[in-house]
């Protein structure tokens, strides 16, 4: 879940397209400006995302990355730049895709 710090409004799209790097269909890229969001990692098992990696990019480089590396989640701020772009979220699949979400 993509979460806008100053509204308080969830980007449904990042979480309602869940797919994972290399799979078909990967998630929509989307118009953000000049905004900071709390993104939310989980996994169901709680060990973390066991390898698992997401990336936001614009196309061109990657904005901001990371992973969960153990417990059952955490947030994170990941902003964009102020004069806005289209950017795409990718999660590689890991050792259990099954397990992690966001």
């Amino acid at each position: 879940m993509l979460t806008d710090l100053l509204w308080g409004a969830a980007a449904a799209w990042f979480s309602s397209s869940r797919s994972f790097l290399g799979e078909e269909g990967g998630s929509p890229r989307r118009r953000l400006q000049g905004k900071c969001f709390a993104f939310e990692l989980e996994d169901a098992w709680g060990d973390g995302w066991n390898g698992a990696i997401y990336e936001f990019d614009d196309g061109d480089a990657t904005m901001a990355n990371g992973t969960l590396v153990t417990g059952f989640g955490k947030t994170e701020e990941v902003c964009f730049a102020a004069n806005g772009g289209c950017y795409g979220l990718s999660v590689s699949a890991g050792s259990y895709p099954s397990e992690v979400s966001w």
